[in-house]
């Protein structure tokens, strides 16, 4: 059950992380936004790459 909790603590980390960062760029894009949105968060995508 370790293994979750790590798990668990990382994708929490890396989707604070992503919150702030989105926001800062989203700030400083140029254009429209994408009109669907994505089926995973970048959280989501970060965290498995992270870890192995």
């Amino acid at each position: 059950m370790v293994i979750y909790s790590k798990v668990t603590e990382i994708l929490c980390l890396v989707d604070e992380f992503c919150k702030e960062y989105s926001e800062l760029v989203d700030k400083s894009l140029i254009g429209n936004k994408a009109k669907h949105a994505s089926i995973m968060s970048q959280s989501e995508i970060i965290t498995p790459a992270i870890i192995f």
